[in-house]
């Protein structure tokens, strides 16, 4: 009832616990396509403080962000996530590179840059960590797309099957 939960913080006028509500949730609820406007609207209530104030909510809403095709305001937040670099450990690092890769590569193919796009999705798709699975179908959903632009049919359906095989073996319905 993560909806609800946010809710009643926010009208209690607990940023920072509805903050650590939507921070806390699985990462496949808050980036399912219904949910994104939601998550949107959670930000206008939550201050720039709050949304910067860790580096999965930073990650969270630049993803609604780019999404939403809010490209500007996705730039801006993903800036924010450079005050947590260098990372505690290398596996934290690498970790939190590979979702700024992620993300680049939604801006790029949103901007329509899609020699961009393709070169970040690759590169996520190294280093993201298994737990991001919403985040790696998206990196495959993008290349699939750019595949099909270019008119490799072939490479598009490999990239689909990717993203299928995964959604099965997660037990993700998106």
């Amino acid at each position: 009832m993560l909806s609800e939960a946010v809710e009643h913080a926010l009208l209690a006028d607990q940023p920072n616990l509805a903050a650590q509500l939507v921070e806390g949730s699985a990462e496949e609820l808050p980036l399912a396509e219904q949910n994104i406007s939601m998550l949107l609207r959670w930000k206008m209530y939550l201050p720039d403080h709050v949304l910067a104030s860790t580096p999965r909510l930073i990650i969270l809403y630049c993803w609604a962000l780019g999404l939403a095709c809010q490209l500007d305001a996705a730039d801006q937040l993903l800036a924010q996530l450079s005050k947590f670099l260098p990372a505690p450990t290398v596996t934290e690092q690498q970790g939190l590179l590979a979702q700024w890769q992620a993300l680049q590569g939604l801006l790029a193919r949103g901007r329509g840059d899609a020699m961009r796009a393709r070169q970040y999705c690759n590169d996520a798709l190294v280093d993201l960590p298994s737990e991001r699975h919403g985040q790696r179908q998206i990196c495959l959903s993008i290349l699939g797309n750019l595949a099909i632009l270019r008119g490799d049919i072939l490479q598009a359906r490999q990239l689909t099957r990717d993203n299928v095989e995964l959604a099965q073996r997660v037990g993700c319905r998106l």
